[in-house]
C-alpha cells in the first residue's frame, strides 16, 4: 500500500469516496485543508498527501489493491516456507509426528463446531476440556497455522522443541564437594551447601562454578530420587518409594492360618490394685476372614495373655496350621516357641523344652520388626481404637493417641477394667458381624458369616487330623511346660552337661543363706 500519493495519482486510481477529475480534487483539498495537516508535504513531485488523509473506503480499496499486487510474491515465499516444513516434518521421529496429528485433530474439532456456529472462545474451551490441554496451549497451536493453508497445517503444528543440547562445565572438586555435602542424613538444604561450595571453590581455586539452577537441575538429574532419599531419609524412607505388595488370602481356609499381636488402648483404666494406666489386648485373628477369634484385656502385654488368648482358639476352634507373630518378648518367649530354631530372641539351646505353639505343631512365621503392614490384625486395630477408645463409656478416660492431641477432659476419670473388658467384649462382637466388608474374600458379608461359610466348608477337609482341644488337654500342656521350665528341671539338665557342677555347688552350701536371684525366663 502506498503512503504518500499526489493528486494526479489519486484522480488516476479512481477511488471511492473522492472526486474523478483534478479541478474537483483541488477544490476538496483547499476546502478540508489537507495542506494545513501534518499528513501533506510539499516535495520533488509537488504537494504529496498521505493515506490517511483519504475518506475511509479510499483507503480500503487502496489496501486491497496492494494486497493483490504482493500476492504473486507472498505465494512464492508460502510455497517455499511448506517446502521446508515438509522438509523438517519428515525428518522427525515417529513420536513428534504423532503429537503433531493429534494437534491437528484437535484443531478439526474446533474447525467443526464454529461451522455450526459456535464462537471460537467456547469451541477452544470445549475442544481443551476434551483432549485434557489448556485453552492457552490449543490458541498457541491456532496461532501456528493461522496464515498456513489447510494442507500444511499438519507440517506447521509439528513440535519444533529439541531439549538442550549442551551442558556447562562444572570443576568436579565442586562438585563433588556439593553431593557429598548434600547427602547426608542431617538433610542440610541446597542453598546452605552451595554457600559453603563457593567459599571452599573461592579458597581453592575452583572454577568454573555453574549458576545455583543449574547446579540443583543436575543434582536432581543426574543423582536418582531415590538414592538421594535413602542417603538423606534413610532405607525406611527409600522403601516407601516404591509400591507396596499385595498380599492374597483367598487361598487359606478358616482357621489355616492365623496372626496375633498386642495393642495398647488410648485409655485409662483403674485396674483391680487400683492401679491406673492404660490396658493391653492380645488379639489373634484369621486371615481367610478377618475374624477376631479369642482376645485378652490386661495391664501389659505378656506371654500368659497371649497362651491363654490362644487357648480360647484352639479349644474353640480348632488348632490352626500357621501362625503370623512379630518377636516381641510375649510373642517370642520360650514359653510359647520354645525349641523353635528361627525364633531369633533369647538363647537358642539344643536341650530347651518345646513351647507351647511347638508342641501344638503350629508353624511359626517372624513378621519384619517395626513393620505394622506384615500384620492384617493392624487393620483391625485401627478400627477398635475408633469404636472403644472413643466410646461414650469411655468419655473423660480418652488420652489421645499422640501428645498433641489430648482431649479437654484428659484424665478426669480412669474406667474400671472390668467395664471396659465387657465394652471390649461388646464390640469385638460387633466388629465381628458387622455386615458390608468388602475386604479380602468377604463380598459383602460380614467377617463372622465369612468364617462359618470358609469354617464350615473346610474343617472337615483340612483339619481333620487336628481336632479341638478341650481346656482340660490344654492346661495339661501348660503345666507340662511349667514344669520342665522350672529352674530346678534347668539346674538338672545344666548338672547333666557340667558334671563338676553339682560337685561345686555342695561346696559352697554356706552361700545359700544368700540366695542368687533366680533367672527370669520370659
Amino acid at each position: 500500500m502506498m503512503a504518500w500519493l499526489t493528486a494526479a495519482e489519486i484522480v488516476e486510481a479512481r477511488l471511492p469516496g473522492l472526486p474523478g477529475d483534478k479541478g474537483a480534487l483541488s477544490r476538496l483539498v483547499a476546502r478540508d485543508g489537507w495542506r494545513d495537516s501534518p499528513f501533506a508535504r510539499e516535495g520533488e513531485r509537488g504537494w504529496e498527501y498521505h493515506a490517511k488523509l483519504l475518506p475511509a473506503e479510499a483507503q480500503a480499496a487502496l489496501a486491497v489493491r496492494s494486497a493483490k499486487a504482493a500476492m504473486p510474491g507472498l505465494q512464492v515465499v508460502a510455497a517455499e516456507r511448506s517446502d521446508s516444513a515438509w522438509a523438517l516434518f519428515e525428518a522427525l521421529p515417529e513420536k513428534t509426528k504423532s503429537e503433531a496429528r493429534v494437534r491437528l485433530s484437535v484443531l478439526d474439532q474446533v474447525g467443526q463446531l464454529k461451522a455450526g456456529g459456535m464462537k471460537a472462545g467456547d469451541a477452544v474451551a470445549l475442544v481443551a476440556r476434551r483432549a485434557e490441554v489448556s485453552p492457552s496451549t490449543l490458541w498457541g497451536w491456532c496461532k501456528l497455522v493461522d496464515v498456513v493453508p489447510r494442507a500444511h497445517w499438519l507440517a506447521a503444528l509439528a513440535p519444533r522443541h529439541k531439549g538442550r543440547t549442551a551442558t556447562v562445565e562444572c570443576d568436579p572438586r565442586a562438585w563433588d564437594f556439593l553431593v557429598a555435602d548434600y547427602l547426608r542424613a542431617e538433610q542440610p538444604s541446597f542453598n546452605a551447601c552451595l554457600r559453603r561450595m563457593m567459599e571452599a571453590a573461592a579458597e581453592h581455586g575452583w572454577a568454573p562454578i555453574p549458576a545455583s539452577k543449574t547446579l540443583q537441575r543436575r543434582l536432581e538429574k543426574t543423582i536418582p530420587a531415590a538414592v538421594r532419599t535413602l542417603a538423606r531419609n534413610g532405607r525406611e524412607a527409600a522403601a516407601r518409594l516404591y509400591p507396596h505388595q499385595s498380599r492374597d488370602r483367598s487361598g487359606f481356609a478358616a482357621m489355616e492360618a492365623v496372626n496375633a499381636d498386642g495393642h495398647m488402648f488410648d485409655v485409662f483404666c483403674r485396674f483391680e490394685d487400683g492401679t491406673i494406666g492404660r490396658p493391653t489386648m492380645v488379639g489373634v485373628q484369621d486371615l481367610a476372614s478377618g475374624l477376631i477369634l479369642g482376645w485378652r484385656v490386661g495391664e501389659t502385654e505378656n506371654w500368659t495373655a497371649v497362651r491363654l488368648a490362644f487357648a480360647d482358639v484352639v479349644t474353640r476352634f480348632g488348632i490352626p496350621q500357621q501362625c503370623w507373630l512379630d518377636n516381641g518378648r510375649a510373642f517370642a518367649s520360650k514359653w510359647l516357641t520354645g525349641g523353635m530354631k528361627t525364633r531369633y530372641r533369647f538363647t537358642v539351646r539344643d536341650d530347651e523344652p518345646s513351647g507351647i505353639l511347638t508342641e501344638l505343631g503350629i508353624k511359626v512365621h517372624w513378621t519384619t520388626p517395626y513393620h505394622g503392614q506384615a500384620k492384617p490384625i493392624e487393620r483391625a486395630w485401627r478400627d477398635l481404637c475408633e469404636e472403644i477408645a472413643r466410646h461414650p463409656e469411655c468419655a473423660g478416660a480418652y488420652t489421645g493417641n499422640n501428645i498433641d492431641a489430648k482431649p479437654e477432659n484428659y484424665g478426669s476419670r480412669a474406667i474400671p477394667i472390668d467395664q471396659f473388658r465387657a465394652l471390649v467384649h461388646r464390640e469385638i462382637v460387633r466388629h465381628n458381624a458387622r455386615p458390608g466388608r468388602t475386604g479380602g474374600v468377604c463380598n459383602g458379608r460380614s467377617f463372622a458369616q465369612t468364617f462359618a461359610d470358609s469354617y464350615a466348608g473346610g474343617l472337615g477337609a483340612t483339619h481333620a487330623s487336628q481336632p479341638r482341644m478341650v481346656p482340660g488337654q490344654f492346661r495339661a500342656l501348660c503345666r507340662g511346660f511349667c514344669r520342665s521350665h522350672h529352674p530346678a528341671a534347668a539346674r538338672r539338665r545344666r548338672a547333666a552337661r557340667s558334671p563338676g557342677a553339682g560337685l561345686c555347688r555342695r561346696r559352697h552350701q554356706g552361700a545359700r543363706r544368700f540366695p542368687l536371684q533366680r533367672r527370669r525366663w520370659a
